[in-house]
């Protein structure tokens, strides 16, 4: 799109409900979400492939209460680092193991 906001399109809508911290790296969109509309217990990190428009879930927690903000990833695309206005606390996780750390 311009810089004036003409031309824009939705790259995605459906099966989201409070996204935040949304950052770009590599050909990849990552944002962190809750898992529910109604629910603040739950969040997950996803990602959006920028060419194939593929989305995937990159890992998922449903029994912690969290409100991230600032979302990074590292270069390597090991370690994940967000913020929790909820905790008052800096997470890091490896989606790998899926076990996130303060």
């Amino acid at each position: 799109s311009y810089v004036d906001g003409s031309t824009s399109e939705t790259i995605l809508s459906d099966e989201l409900f409070r996204p935040t911290s949304l950052i770009i790296k590599g050909r990849y969109i990552y944002w962190m979400d809750r898992i529910s509309k109604n629910s603040r217990r739950g969040f997950k990190l996803e990602r959006l492939n920028i060419d194939s428009k593929k989305r995937e879930v990159v890992c998922q927690h449903k029994n912690v209460t969290i409100e991230p903000f600032a979302l990074d990833i590292s270069e390597s695309l090991d370690t994940v680092y967000w913020s929790d206005w909820h905790n008052m606390a800096i997470w890091k996780l490896d989606p790998l193991s899926i076990a996130a750390q303060r």
